[in-house]
């Protein structure tokens, strides 16, 4: 019988050992740290989504007509000035000929104003053309990240030329870079041409 029942006591003991190394197992699981999930990652070649745009190609268009227009305008005064120049200089020497040419340097002045204007106005216009489109394209990098469940999306830049002969230039260009190896099928440059083209497409109504 004492046989008996120290058999139920050594069972009763090994089963709480068992009982207590599973506790304490549970426990140190479920205080350990647990990793956080890999990022979700994609990138974009920003300079590829630039090109594949319709909207900059319009854009683009509309200010190559607007220079043809300013360049139309400097050209005639050019050609104006040339044939008011060589009428003052058959002229006699008379005030009247001093006049003309007092009114021909003003016309000069005045092309060369044109000119810079023209130039400056069209760069101002251009940059101002390309910030919107980076606007763009960032809200819509946002967007297809949050609806495909992309986390981190990095433009990348590994593609980018690194010069050589100047070691100020070069080491700028590496300071500056920031990814220096993506896998291919990170790449959502498409994806990102393909949505903002679509909202271009649709107008302004649809954005």
């Amino acid at each position: 019988m004492a046989s008996m029942k120290n058999r139920w006591m050594a069972l009763a003991g090994a089963a709480a050992c068992v009982m207590v190394g599973a506790w304490a197992a549970t426990r140190a699981t479920a205080s350990a740290p647990v990793p956080p999930a890999a990022p979700v990652v994609a990138t974009i070649d920003l300079e590829e989504v630039i090109k594949g745009l319709k909207e900059r190609e319009d854009k683009e268009k509309a200010l190559s007509a607007k220079q043809g227009e300013y360049q139309g305008k400097l050209n005639q005064m050019t050609e104006d000035a040339k044939s008011e120049k060589s009428k003052i200089e058959n002229m006699p020497d008379t005030p009247e000929k001093i006049a003309a040419a007092k009114n021909l340097r003003e016309k000069l002045i005045r092309a060369e104003f044109e000119k810079q204007y023209a130039e400056r106005l069209l760069g101002e216009l251009k940059g101002e053309m390309m910030r919107e489109l980076y606007v763009k394209i960032s809200e819509a990098t946002k967007s297809l990240a949050k609806r495909n469940g992309y986390q981190l999306v990095l433009s990348n830049d590994q593609n980018v030329p690194v010069g050589s002969g100047d070691p100020d230039a070069v080491l700028r260009a590496i300071a500056l870079r920031r990814v220096m190896y993506a896998a291919p099928e990170l790449d959502i440059t498409s994806e990102v041409v393909t949505e903002l083209n679509n909202l271009y497409a649709a107008g302004p109504t649809k954005r």
